[in-house]
């Protein structure tokens, strides 16, 4: 909560980034390209509620983690995300170890640059989504598992619901298409680099946030 008032201004929410020391400081420390993984900590959050489904009658820890989800939430939507176009985007922020080219021309030449910070990469698009799916869930599993009613924020959880589908492509992956080799791939960056980039795999890439 600390992290998000200081360093973003926001009063609502938490947030924890994707590289801390061993004091757990959830700031951003260390370089932009593998420190601003500004949905790294909702990612966890979200591992620890899919644990909960194991054990669905345990409302004690349900109603502990709701908590957790709903500071993710707030901090999301009550000031980090900003809309374009009536689409919810993350920015700034990156996809962790990732990076993408931009073409940047002049009179007599171009050339390019690579660049790690970007808006609404893959990775948060899908974490989102899937932590504003799970804050609904934990909500009615509350309400119908352990008749617990009035507990979570129902204008939170109404919000949540419709930035399920203010999220870039309504929080579902973009594929790019190439029809040289017939292959598929994931558009990483909707919105940064040359189109040849946004889908381009990189071969440094080793952070496991490819799996989302």
């Amino acid at each position: 909560r600390q992290v998000a008032q200081e360093y973003y201004g926001i009063p609502r929410g938490w947030v924890a980034h994707g590289f801390t020391d061993i004091s757990a400081d959830a700031r951003p420390l260390g370089e932009n390209r593998w420190a601003l993984c500004v949905t790294c900590g909702a990612w966890i959050a979200i591992t620890v509620y899919e644990l909960t489904e194991f054990e669905p009658s345990n409302c004690t820890n349900l109603k502990s983690l709701i908590k957790h989800l709903q500071g993710s939430v707030e901090f999301f939507l009550s000031g980090y995300l900003i809309k374009i176009n009536n689409t919810l985007i993350t920015t700034p922020t990156t996809s962790p170890e990732n990076s993408y080219r931009s073409t940047i021309r002049n009179k007599n030449a171009s050339r390019y640059i690579w660049s790690t910070l970007a808006r609404a990469p893959a990775i948060d698009n899908a974490i989102l989504y899937r932590l504003f799916q799970v804050y609904e869930e934990a909500c009615a599993r509350l309400n119908d598992n352990c008749d617990i009613s009035n507990y979570c924020d129902s204008e939170l959880v109404t919000k949540a619901i419709l930035a399920k589908s203010q999220l870039p492509n309504h929080g579902q992956p973009q594929y790019c298409a190439h029809q040289q080799n017939m292959t598929t791939t994931l558009r990483e960056y909707p919105f940064d680099g040359d189109e040849e980039s946004q889908c381009l795999a990189d071969a440094g890439h080793r952070h496991f946030s490819g799996l989302w």
